[in-house]
């Protein structure tokens, strides 16, 4: 199965579950994501609240698209 970048949670789809995993993520703690990469949505090969905004304006707002982070992770 092939994952879309944005996929935090490694389950095939980027939609609003990713988003809350990645909220749950950077404010409270939650489960790191499957994989760096694809849970680096903006591609700037880090994962934080700029992806989350990235996500945001993505989901709700008809954002760019997300793209593969480049960790190797």
């Amino acid at each position: 199965m092939s994952h879309p970048a944005g996929d935090f949670n490694h389950d095939g789809v980027y939609n609003i579950v990713d988003l809350t995993d990645a909220i749950a993520r950077v404010f409270s703690g939650g489960a790191g994501p499957f994989c760096q990469d694809e849970a680096d949505s903006n591609g700037d090969a880090v994962f934080n609240i700029v992806d989350v905004t990235f996500n945001i304006s993505r989901i709700f707002a008809g954002g760019a698209a997300p793209v593969c982070g480049t960790t190797g992770n």
